[in-house]
């Protein structure tokens, strides 16, 4: 589903595939990036059920009350169970785009990186441009515009 999103969208990301599990240092390394270009989806849902996610860099933290302050709204926390049941993807795994409707921002330390490595699952990770992820928040945005 995310290599579709990828290419139907043409944007500056690859999938790393491995047969077995790998670190994220190796998975950096294959990808030719440093461990500051490890980042995190961090997804949240307002009343209504909608996601907002914070991309960090995995060494940041970001609480209910930082991501509020970043997105101007209330937020709440949404569990694991919940996560996967809305979206098929595990909280901890969450992709930084194909979510449509979700609203996307950055932290400062996230956004100063060209490029940005998420773990998808021990063996499948995302090497994605920041100016990618903002256009794919971009197409959604298009897409789930109220008028």
């Amino acid at each position: 589903m995310i290599q579709d999103f990828i290419t139907s969208n043409e944007l500056n990301a690859q999938l790393l595939n491995f047969p077995n599990d790998v670190s994220i240092d190796k998975a950096l390394s294959v990808a030719k990036l440093n461990i500051s270009s490890f980042a995190k989806a961090h997804p949240f849902v307002n009343e209504k059920m909608d996601f907002f996610v914070v991309i960090l860099i995995a060494t940041e933290k970001v609480g209910i009350e930082q991501a509020e302050d970043l997105f101007d709204i209330n937020l709440e926390e949404i569990d694991s169970f919940e996560v996967l049941k809305l979206t098929g993807f595990e909280k901890n795994a969450f992709p930084p785009i194909s979510i449509l409707g979700a609203k996307v921002v950055f932290t400062k330390l996230a956004e100063k990186q060209t490029k940005l490595l998420f773990e998808l699952s021990p063996r499948e990770y995302l090497v994605i441009d920041v100016a990618s992820i903002k256009k794919a928040q971009e197409l959604s945005d298009y897409f789930f515009e109220e008028n």
